[in-house]
């Protein structure tokens, strides 16, 4: 026995040393190996998972300064509020210029300053206040009240496009203890029929808190978990930051959320397999690669999700303005290649406004929903329908084989508008304009075409609603001569004894 005991341990020891040994330094190295991949792949994922969703809280907040003075431009260019401000129509103001504002674009302040800067209409927690309440945020909108006068007297327009109708100034500030964006336009008229001295209009004041309504819109509409304001950067090691910097570089605040870690998330759920895989060194790297394509499909579908909100209209679900321009662009590069045409349509709703008005933006929204689903209906799937805001599309249609072929969608796109449309229970009807520009043959560059198309919309409209126009260059001199017309008015009004 004690023979047979000596002689088995040299065996077990080799044993150990030939076979076990190796097993085991294999199994830790490949568990080794595999934890530290998978430790790594997580962190990998969690960076380009916050990283992209800094990129879209960047995006978020640099768009919302633009979109609150875009909301302004929907009342502030329009002869109607002139008059109204003029002739003190209170009652209209209220409606038009404070309570919608809010009720409609969440706007939480709303002032309005006579051409000597007097307050003469206030809104805030939800209803008109005395206007003498604008001067507890006076000092804070002065310097910027100062600068957009001093522009407006000047004529600079530095600034204003075929979307931004007006010049104004805007900053992040700190109001009443709540960091907010504060935006300012003049209130003009649309169709230059009323008289206005420069630097003398109405002005109207947009406050927009940042720690209030909009912090629960972002985190329902951006999935960003519980998105709050901080004045300070301290954050917890969930958490991630972006600052809010005021036009003075000045740090207001920051913008805090706790990001989605799928990397993480994954790994936890994964702390069982992986004690199982030490054990078997097989087994536990098909659970790993398993485990890893589970948590791949999972980042993918979270990018997917980013560049849909990034990408997509929330409404109707058609292409942003920012990738309609992206595709346009590739569209056009294409073009000497391929040899092609393609044409740009400027299409405007009719009516749109008074749908609004009788039945309500909820009964607006469902309408333009509905009418961006008899769009996709009517192109083609090389096409691109996009939503630029408001009532306003525009399509790209690839591969047109002649202006007949334009003219044809055109005239399919004002039949589908005619049709009625169902919302609030009622049958109401609108119908649409279009503008259309061709390239190459009314050039290629990106914005000159979208201009030449919107100035056919233009005509279109100015022949009578439910029609559709392609530009022609006649249009650009007679906008040229209306222009100048305008300016040749304008300097007569400023010239005395002139008129």
């Amino acid at each position: 026995m004690t023979l047979l005991r000596h002689f088995g341990e040299p065996t077990r020891r080799l044993f150990f040393k030939r076979t076990a040994l190796p097993i085991i330094v294999v199994t830790l190295l490949v568990a080794t190996l595999t934890t530290g991949l998978l430790l790594w792949s997580a962190t990998q994922s969690d960076g380009v998972a916050v990283s992209r969703q800094k990129s879209l809280v960047a995006l978020i907040i640099s768009k919302l300064e633009s979109g609150i003075a875009h909301d302004q431009e929907s009342v502030t260019v329009w002869d109607d509020a002139v008059s109204a401000l003029r002739s003190q129509d209170a009652k209209w103001v209220d409606t038009n210029l404070g309570t919608w504002m809010h009720t409609y674009f969440g706007h939480d302040e709303v002032y309005i300053l006579d051409p000597k800067d007097a307050p003469v209409y206030a809104f805030a927690d939800g209803s008109a206040v005395e206007p003498a309440s604008y001067q507890s945020i006076r000092p804070t909108t002065a310097p910027l009240v100062e600068n957009l006068r001093a522009r407006l007297k000047q004529g600079d327009t530095d600034g204003v496009t075929e979307q931004v109708l007006t010049i104004g100034a805007s900053d992040m500030v700190v109001i009443s203890g709540h960091p907010a964006i504060v935006s300012i336009k003049p209130v003009v008229s649309d169709s230059g029929h009323i008289a206005q001295v420069p630097g003398q209009e109405f002005l109207h004041v947009a406050v927009r808190y940042l720690d209030g309504s909009l912090l629960a819109s972002l985190r329902q509409d951006y999935l960003l978990d519980d998105a709050h304001f901080s004045w300070s950067n301290m954050l917890s090691s969930e958490e991630a930051s972006y600052p809010l910097v005021g036009r003075s570089g000045s740090t207001v605040g920051f913008f805090v959320w706790q990001p989605y870690r799928p990397g993480a998330f994954v790994l936890f759920q994964l702390v069982p397999t992986l004690v199982a895989v030490f054990g078997l060194a097989l087994g536990g790297i098909i659970v790993a690669l398993a485990a890893l394509r589970r948590r791949t499909l999972r980042l993918i579908e979270t990018e997917n999700h980013i560049y849909h909100l990034a990408h997509y209209d929330l409404l109707t679900g058609l292409h942003s303005r920012g990738h309609f321009n992206s595709r346009l662009a590739d569209a056009l590069t294409l073009l000497p290649a391929t040899g092609e045409q393609l044409a740009i349509l400027y299409l405007d709703l009719d009516r749109f406004k008074q749908v609004n008005d009788s039945f309500g933006h909820p009964a607006g929204d469902e309408l333009l929903r509905e009418f961006a689903d008899r769009l996709r209906r009517l192109t083609l799937e090389v096409d691109t329908v996009a939503r630029l805001g408001g009532d306003e599309f525009i399509i790209i249609q690839r591969a047109v084989a002649g202006e007949n072929e334009v003219k044809t969608l055109c005239e399919h796109l004002i039949e589908s508008a005619r049709r009625p449309f169902e919302v609030a229970g009622v049958q109401v009807f609108v119908g649409v304009s279009v503008g259309v520009a061709l390239a190459p043959r009314d050039g290629v560059d990106q914005v000159e075409l979208v201009r030449k198309a919107d100035l056919a919309l233009y005509h279109a409209k100015a022949g009578g609603r439910s029609g559709y126009a392609l530009f022609e260059p006649e249009m650009d001199h007679t906008l040229a001569k209306r222009k100048g017309l305008e300016q040749d008015l304008r300097k007569a009004l400023q010239t005395p004894g002139h008129i």
